[in-house]
């Protein structure tokens, strides 16, 4: 009889302790789990940044190519307007995209050195080299653009600029700027011409025809 409640209590510990065995078979799937989805993540975690590493480099290079076209564009444009200055030999395009002048030597040139018309003739370059280098189109507007320049200059601008700056080119003259010989060259290259009246200074009236 002893031996039979022994044998029982035996049988109930053996019960109790299956018991335990199973949570604990349970309870170490959860954790297999929780590991393989642990190491997922974290092979998703070192894709991603591997991807971002990617991108940053090839954003970095597509930068410093577009950064290199953009140079060479406006370069090849600026010799087109600017043909009877040596002051500029070439333009360099930073990596902020700012712009810096060298001269013959390759020193540089400041920009308090620069006069305003060939500031200006830097600018339309970038426009122009910008549109080359994107392929893209965009209305250009101009005011008084013949102001700072002289003839050779202006001739430039009317013969090369103004007709392939872009697919609609609004220039606003003023009388003074834009006499017949001058007018004859860009007429070939005018769709439609309005003349902007202002005798008083705050009031304009819009009459269609130009100056002649």
């Amino acid at each position: 009889d002893e031996l039979n409640q022994q044998i029982g209590g035996l049988k109930e510990q053996e019960r109790n302790l299956n018991t335990e065995v199973g949570k604990k078979r349970d309870a170490c799937r959860q954790e297999e789990k929780k590991a393989v989805s642990a190491d997922a993540a974290r092979n998703k975690v070192t894709l991603g940044q591997r991807l971002q590493a990617a991108l940053a480099a090839y954003r970095s290079l597509l930068k410093a190519r577009r950064r290199m076209d953009i140079e060479q564009a406006i370069n090849e444009r600026f010799a087109e307007l600017m043909t009877s200055h040596g002051q500029i030999r070439q333009i360099r395009v930073n990596e902020d995209f700012s712009l810096h002048y060298l001269g013959v030597q390759d020193e540089p040139v400041g920009m308090s050195n620069i006069s305003a018309g060939m500031k200006q003739l830097v600018a339309q370059a970038l426009l122009w080299g910008l549109k080359d280098v994107s392929g893209k189109e965009a209305p250009v507007v101009v005011d008084t653009p013949l102001a700072r320049f002289d003839r050779g200059h202006q001739e430039n601008l009317i013969t090369r600029y103004y007709p392939h700056a872009g697919a609609q080119v609004i220039v606003l003259p003023t009388d003074a700027e834009l006499d017949r010989e001058k007018y004859d060259l860009l007429k070939p290259h005018i769709y439609r011409e309005y003349c902007l009246e202002n005798p008083v200074g705050d009031s304009t009236q819009v009459r269609p025809g130009g100056y002649y």
